[in-house]
């Protein structure tokens, strides 16, 4: 997906995802699956697959945890064929501050005010409402509408390959010394001395998952190859 496409679909819907990440178990163009080919659900859970070579829908329960475990394996995984994978992802705007550290790589494309309305959709069958519900149509499918107007922002999030990390005075720090981990670098803030640049020690140490935060951190920790069999 570019990120043309990516801006489109945050604006109007339109897309070309291949995976929905939290579908259901119905056929393509039917249920919550956005009409994708390949689709994961309760029966076949999308953590237990590999998300790369494809372009990745994913609009998963909002806790923070499950949000942050999304971005963690996102980011893993998009590192073993980046020239060919995609994500976007819808998750709360409030979240956007506690996962600051792991959505480095990440642009916010679109940010959907409180009160918004078609976007999220349920099964008919499930609904009750006093007044008209506006079918999903090809983006839920028949059997599902559009339910009411989102109860906090919510923030349209996208990585590939051509998404830049967002420079900040810690991650400017983190490269200048050589891909030091935060914990490390905290000590420079703890002695006093003039970084050229106002360090945050809480955000140093919040970075300190550098594998995550940093593309080079990552390269760097991936497994060589062997050519060695595993060990039984």
């Amino acid at each position: 997906m570019l990120k043309g496409s990516a801006k489109a679909f945050a604006k109007t819907g339109e897309h070309n995802f291949d995976v929905s990440l939290f579908g259901d178990d119905l056929p393509p163009g039917e249920g919550n699956n956005h009409g994708c080919p390949i689709r994961y659900s309760l029966s076949d859970s999308c953590w237990l697959h590999v998300w790369a070579g494809a372009v990745f829908y994913g609009n998963p329960p909002f806790d923070l945890a499950t949000c942050e475990r999304l971005i963690r394996k996102a980011n893993r995984d998009f590192m073993t064929s980046p020239s060919d994978t995609a994500f976007l992802f819808l998750i709360p705007h409030s979240h956007l501050r506690p996962l600051a550290a792991i959505l480095a790589h990440w642009e916010i494309l679109h940010v959907y005010p409180t009160g918004s309305e078609g976007i999220f959709n349920y099964r008919r069958e499930h609904t009750y409402a006093g007044r008209p519900l506006r079918s999903a149509g090809s983006e839920g499918g028949g059997d599902r509408v559009f339910i009411a107007g989102t109860p906090f922002p919510i923030a349209v999030i996208y990585r590939d390959r051509h998404s830049a990390m967002r420079f900040t005075p810690e991650r400017w720090l983190h490269a200048a010394c050589a891909h030091a981990q935060g914990r490390r670098l905290a000590v420079l803030v703890d002695m006093g001395l003039d970084l050229g640049r106002p360090i945050s020690r809480a955000q140093l140490l919040a970075h300190g998952a550098c594998a995550e935060s940093c593309a080079a951190c990552a390269c760097m920790k991936l497994r060589r190859p062997s050519p060695k069999k595993p060990p039984k």
